[in-house]
């Protein structure tokens, strides 16, 4: 049993401490509300762990002159950690102007229940003297202090409320984002069933208790039960958290790594006075940490060599094959392939030493939004390995 125990501790230590490390590493590039909250949730869950370790805690009881101050302060990690989980929750249906969220549920009224619900428990540990360690620790032969029962109850059933309360919202906002990416759909599905999970081991605690009180145990199996599945509902409400940003995360280095035969044919062989800084080979290879310098530069630089190209680029070459071969291609694919080919083409003429055209009037990033300006040039570099595409390649060296 102990080495159970110990496994699942460690499990939910190492999870929970790199996720903490994660987000509040990444509050150095991003403030958002949401990654705030992500943010303060994980460190509280890590906070939350701490005490359990008994040399902690009895550490917090002498410094504080109250032996169970450490349990008080379990709690209120992990109730704060299921009370922001319902806020971010709150924060997302609102952002997302879901119309099927009860307007009462607003983030402020529950951040304000939370609070409340918080300070009533504590209350109830300070209402006649703090707890004492015999009176919270002792034997359950008999039944337990009243006030001790009445802080116990109060921990468990917050604390399901609050998770209960959290997979409620996921299953609203999982209802009306049906075309939303797949990555945020998993992860509310994810925080979803762990939160389930999380608020019936809390809540079926209270049974627990009250069957030792009464000199009739519940069976070990069921006492075993309720911390695996704490620990599985605590995972995956962690992986829910994560997997967006982790889907994300490897968008951007697919990314980065597609637009590399763009980036090497449009810059470093057309206009290498525009590479600023160029990628390490090891930041090529692994593409580790490319989000905030080396995938925007490279989209910038990509930019500002195609607006250079600009005076080369003529639409000849790119209308035949719209009038010839754009049958079966989609529309995203057909303008992908005639973008490249009309970018094949310009740096053909220019490196000729062809005069620039006297009123151009194509661009390949016409008409494109900045903020698709990524997943436009995405798409051209992978036209470059496209028949059409090579074949215009071999006619520009062969003419």
């Amino acid at each position: 049993m102990h080495i159970v125990y110990g496994c699942l501790f460690i499990s939910v230590s190492l999870v929970t401490v790199l996720l903490a490390v994660t987000k509040v590493l990444a509050l150095r590039h991003d403030h958002s509300r949401s990654l705030v909250i992500v943010a303060t949730g994980s460190i509280l869950a890590a906070a939350s762990l701490a005490p359990v370790v008994p040399s902690v805690y009895r550490w917090i009881g002498s410094v504080s002159h109250i032996p169970t101050l450490g349990f008080l302060l379990i709690y209120l990690c992990t109730y704060g950690f299921a009370a922001l989980s319902h806020l971010l929750v709150t924060l997302w249906a609102r952002d997302l102007r879901i119309a099927a969220i009860p307007r009462g549920f607003d983030p402020r009224r529950v951040a304000g229940l939370h609070a409340a619900l918080a300070a009533l428990v504590v209350a109830v540990f300070f209402i006649d003297g703090p707890i004492t360690a015999g009176a919270l620790h002792g034997k359950r032969e008999h039944a337990p202090d009243p006030q001790v029962f009445a802080f116990l109850t109060g921990c468990w059933i917050t604390t399901a409320f609050a998770l209960l309360a959290t997979a409620a919202q996921c299953r609203r906002l999982l209802a009306a984002l049906d075309q939303e990416p797949p990555a945020l759909q998993r992860g509310l599905r994810a925080i979803r069933y762990g939160a389930h999970l999380m608020a019936w081991s809390s809540a079926v605690n209270l049974p627990l208790l009250i069957a030792d009180s009464t000199g009739r145990p519940a069976p070990k199996a069921l006492h075993l039960a309720v911390p695996l599945v704490s620990a599985l509902g605590i995972h995956m409400v962690q992986y829910g958290y994560l997997s967006p940003a982790w889907s994300a995360w490897r968008a951007e280095r697919q990314d980065f790594r597609r637009l590399r035969p763009l980036w090497q044919l449009a810059v470093q062989t057309g206009a290498p006075h525009l590479v600023l800084h160029p990628p390490s080979r090891a930041t090529e290879i692994l593409a580790w940490n490319v989000r905030y310098w080396h995938l925007p530069r490279r989209v910038v630089e990509i930019s500002d060599a195609l607006h250079e190209l600009r005076p080369w680029m003529s639409d000849t070459s790119s209308n035949r094959i719209r009038e010839t071969e754009g049958h079966g291609l989609s529309p995203t694919e057909l303008e992908a392939i005639c973008s490249a080919v009309t970018l094949t083409d310009a740096l053909s003429r220019r490196a000729s030493g062809a005069p620039p055209l006297p009123d151009p009037t194509i661009n390949v990033l016409t008409s494109v939004a900045p903020a698709a300006e990524r997943t436009q040039l995405v798409r051209v570099a992978a036209a470059l390995q496209h028949p059409l595409v090579k074949t215009q390649k071999k006619l520009c060296h062969n003419p």
